[in-house]
């Protein structure tokens, strides 16, 4: 058997499996467990960054999430009544608070603790 017959088999194996036993985390419809913020802005955010794959692990790799991870994080720091420079003009004295948007709720814990 050869190697694309293989995964031809395999693949048809798995589609047919998945839908009958897995949980439709995937559907904007499924509002339960962990996962029922999942809304149709994230669903059509999420393929969209699946299409384009931005690696946000610098400026250089990931240009546009790298300002929008600054943005969001600005946002978030003013929202909590931290300094930030977003809208204020003239700046503000003092420190400039600062955020990083990390990949889930683990890793958030262990780089607050950095």
């Amino acid at each position: 058997m050869t190697s694309m017959s293989k995964l031809k088999t395999n693949v048809t194996f798995l589609s047919g499996l998945l839908p009958q036993h897995s949980v439709p985390f995937y559907s904007p419809r499924y509002m339960a467990h962990m996962v029922n913020d999942v809304s149709m802005p994230a669903t059509l955010g999420y393929l969209m960054g699946l299409m384009y794959n931005p690696n946000n692990i610098s400026p250089e790799a990931g240009p546009l999430t790298h300002v929008i991870e600054y943005d969001v994080g600005q946002q978030l720091c003013g929202m909590f009544g931290y300094n930030t420079q977003l809208g204020t003009r003239p700046p503000r004295e003092g420190p400039i608070a600062w955020g990083h948007i990390t990949c889930d709720g683990s890793v958030a814990n262990m780089e607050s603790m950095w």
